[in-house]
């Protein structure tokens, strides 16, 4: 009998793969019990990411520590906090956000920081969007790019997002032009002044009066 075949007839409680040793020769254990044979041996796997479901949320939803992965996170960490400062002052966040939570969200670190989202859930979702369009944030590899802003971002009553429900929102044509310009504030090879340029604003035209434009979904 191969180890294979011998491997296919025994079955774990656990699911852990089961492993068949022919022989083994260890001359501590045969001082004591002789040469082992015929023995199976059960080898751990590797548990897996932990997602638990979210309390209090809609069915299905779910929730992870994973974050974004800032491009730059290591040479222009103070994108990060320049973004932050932006949303504040564009009312898309809410005022007791802690810089520390929301740089968090984009560290490519465990985590478990909330930051409560007070613009259009359409609004969140074309910045995040765009934000991986443009390679400005990664997604770590097994992850979900929803998932990730169910867990990390709330609405403005606090309660938590379906991950599912992003994936149904239309583009915010309104506020598209700000969106952009606030997912640009991470291109750490765009100069600042020439970021200005492209959006055709000032930082007080484009940031200052957000509240006058109008701007809904």
């Amino acid at each position: 009998m191969t180890q294979d075949e011998k491997t296919e007839d025994l079955q774990t409680s656990n699911g852990r793969k089961p492993t068949y040793i022919h022989e083994q020769y260890n001359t501590n254990c045969q001082q004591f019990f002789g040469p082992i044979s015929g023995c199976t041996f059960i080898m751990p796997t590797k548990a897996p990411a932990k997602e638990h479901k979210a309390t209090g949320g809609k069915a299905g939803n779910r929730i992870t520590s994973t974050t974004y992965q800032y491009r730059w996170v290591s040479s222009h960490p103070q994108n990060i906090t320049k973004l932050y400062q932006k949303l504040l002052k564009s009312k898309c966040i809410a005022d007791d956000t802690k810089p520390e939570d929301f740089e968090a969200i984009f560290s490519g670190k465990e985590s478990t920081a909330r930051v409560r989202w007070i613009r259009p859930q359409a609004w969140l979702w074309y910045l995040l969007k765009r934000m991986n369009e443009k390679e400005y944030i990664s997604i770590p590899k097994g992850a979900k790019i929803w998932l990730i802003a169910s867990s990390h971002f709330t609405n403005e009553k606090g309660g938590l997002y379906n991950n599912e429900s992003f994936s149904k929102m239309k583009t915010p044509l309104k506020a598209v032009s700000t969106l952009d310009a606030l997912a640009d504030v991470l291109n750490a090879e765009t100069p600042r002044a020439q970021r200005d340029i492209m959006a055709g604003a000032t930082d007080d035209e484009l940031w200052g009066n957000i509240e006058d434009r109008g701007f809904d979904c």
